[in-house]
């Protein structure tokens, strides 16, 4: 019965991971071929689109571009100031443009590679065997820092035992909650 609810679960995780990536996959394809028809006069107003492409490239964990605009500002002065890139999406300037569509093929990348992973036995036993840093990684913690190294190391003498030990672990637990 355990051994049932762990391969469904596993099975659920699985098979949720490898559907979000293939929506996020043709969700870039479908936004980047708008992006195009937009840049050929096809489409009057990209911003539309703004938001949803912005969540969709930080879902892929695509960064934000700064480029370098200059402004002429009158009486021979100029202005030199910083744009995000996914702030103006719509704006049609050739660095821009250029890029978006490496956003685009950035994001392509990784949830095709996200695809590929959820296939891949190597990616499973990977994660689980690193599970502590992918934690400390996914809440922000750099796994350069040393408590995702302590963890891990934890994780590694620690499982072991458990697995050894869980019988006389399970009685132990069972005999504390029993005289509590």
């Amino acid at each position: 019965e355990t051994v049932k609810n762990l391969i469904f679960v596993i099975a659920v995780v699985i098979v949720y991971r490898f559907v979000f990536s293939l929506s996020g996959l043709i969700r870039t394809i479908h936004y980047q071929k708008i992006y195009e028809s937009y840049l050929k006069g096809a489409c009057n107003d990209f911003a539309v689109h703004t938001a949803p492409v912005k969540k969709l490239f930080q879902q892929a964990k695509v960064s934000d571009i700064v480029l370098p605009y200059t402004d002429f500002v009158g009486g021979g002065h100029f202005r030199v100031t910083n744009v995000s890139v996914f702030e103006n999406m719509a704006n049609t300037r050739e660095d821009t443009v250029s890029a978006m569509q490496n956003c685009f093929s950035k994001a392509r990348g990784t949830f095709r590679m996200n695809i590929l992973e959820c296939l891949s036995p190597l990616y499973w036993v990977q994660l689980v065997a690193f599970l502590p840093s992918k934690l400390c990684e996914y809440f922000g913690v750099s796994e350069k820092k040393f408590a995702p190294k302590i963890f891990q190391l934890l994780y590694w003498v620690l499982t072991p035992l458990l697995l050894c030990f869980r019988t006389q672990l399970y009685d132990f637990i069972v005999q504390l909650l029993q005289k509590a």
